[in-house]
């Protein structure tokens, strides 16, 4: 390109291409997440098909109740579940006591079951919803005698629950 101005010439050339970055790092750190993903993938893909027979709660199971073989029903999950019961292991669970309410169709684990009776003979476990303003600012600890009033819609007492009362 030529520019004339008061009759004199100023040629001007091409710019030079300016010089392109090289990244290596950046191309290296991209092949490194590559392989990566595509192990993790290989990884998934192959463990997905490891599963093992475990137990699961057939029926909904109150806290206290003794376990035997109809209580339970038999699932295949993933090989790297870790507190799950499995099924061989049943048996040694027979007759032990459920230490929380557990759903139906919730994965068994060691830690639902003790050996020892939770609720005594001749108790009930009751569960009772208190309202904030009527609460005790002690927790109820075991062997607290606890007593249960019944209140009708007015606020008048109906009837209560002492322990030893039917």
């Amino acid at each position: 390109m030529t520019i004339t101005t008061n009759g004199t010439s100023v040629s001007r050339g091409r710019l030079p291409a300016p010089r392109r970055d090289r990244r290596g790092a950046l191309a290296a750190l991209a092949l490194l997440l590559i392989l990566v993903g595509a192990l993790g993938s290989a990884l998934v893909a192959y463990r997905s098909g490891a599963r093992v027979d475990v137990l699961v709660a057939r029926d909904d199971i109150p806290v206290g109740a003794e376990f035997d073989k109809r209580d339970f029903r038999v699932v295949r999950v993933s090989a790297d579940s870790e507190n799950v019961v499995e099924e061989a292991a049943g048996d040694a669970f027979l007759g032990s006591h459920a230490t929380t309410r557990i759903p139906q169709g919730t994965l068994i684990n060691n830690q639902m079951f003790t050996v020892e009776p939770v609720v005594p003979r001749g108790a009930q476990l009751v569960g009772l919803v208190v309202d904030l303003t009527r609460r005790t600012t002690e927790r109820p600890q075991e062997g607290d005698v606890v007593r249960v009033y019944y209140v009708s819609q007015g606020g008048e007492p109906v009837g209560n629950v002492a322990p030893g009362d039917t």
